[in-house]
């Protein structure tokens, strides 16, 4: 069962399922934006997942086909990086002729500044 988003009123509301809200331009007009203003771009709704019953399967070029669950992927190295985030479709509703998706308009961005990505290199998995 999907669980209800909420509505930020600190961000533009494209959609709520699934949850689309972009950040005000006049938030982004420095090197650093707080979390709360992150901006939200879903394609789907947020599956309901806990590590007792997550599995990630790697399969294909591999030398040997692995399903992993969430607590083997914890004992793996991680690395925590910064990084820009731009949403592909930032400024979509600028685009002539107009495109098929959310018309987001300049808050799909996530420029310098506390923007941390955390996750485990794939070349430790397989």
């Amino acid at each position: 069962m999907t669980k209800p988003q909420k509505v930020r009123p600190y961000l533009t509301t494209r959609s709520l399922l699934p949850e689309n809200q972009e950040t005000p331009i006049q938030f982004i007009n420095n090197d650093s934006v707080e979390n709360q203003l992150f901006f939200r771009r879903n394609h789907f709704t947020y599956p309901t997942l806990s590590n007792s019953n997550y599995w990630l399967p790697i399969n294909g070029a591999v030398s040997a086909p692995l399903l992993l669950s969430m607590q083997d992927i914890l004992q793996y190295p991680s690395k925590t990086v910064e990084v820009v985030l731009e949403c592909s479709g930032d400024k979509r509703n600028l685009f002539e002729p107009k495109t098929f998706g959310e018309q987001w308009e300049k808050g799909a961005i996530r420029g310098s500044g506390k923007v941390y990505h955390y996750g485990y290199y794939l070349n430790y998995l397989a």
